[in-house]
């Protein structure tokens, strides 16, 4: 299975961010899932169900998390949640943000 997002996954299970489409049909209200198959979205919702927990990191690009992983990030947590499903309820997750100057206060918050 080809997916765009995922440039490299590790050993460890991690993942490494690349080109990403994101749209807001809202077909997940209706599926109960995200409409598109052949994305990443559906693939990290199922291996998230048995993850114990989530580290995500990002550079800072102008006081803020790169718009790959926000858009991902919502798309994920959203059709989750329109589909009832748990797969992030009650796990610990942790941010990291790399800057060279400034804007990580903000990137975290």
């Amino acid at each position: 299975m080809k997916i765009d997002l995922i440039n490299k996954v590790g050993e460890n299970g991690s993942l490494r961010f690349g080109w990403f489409h994101a749209s807001g049909c809202h077909g997940c209200v209706k599926l109960g899932k995200c409409a598109f198959d052949d994305d990443p979205v559906n693939a990290f919702t199922a291996k998230a169900k048995t993850a114990d927990g989530f580290i995500f990191g990002s550079p800072v690009h102008y006081a803020a998390a790169t718009g790959n992983l926000t858009a991902f990030m919502d798309r994920v947590f959203y059709s989750d949640g329109c589909g009832k499903g748990r797969a992030f309820y009650l796990k610990p997750a942790a941010a990291v943000a790399s800057a060279r100057r400034a804007g990580t206060t903000a990137t975290l918050d």
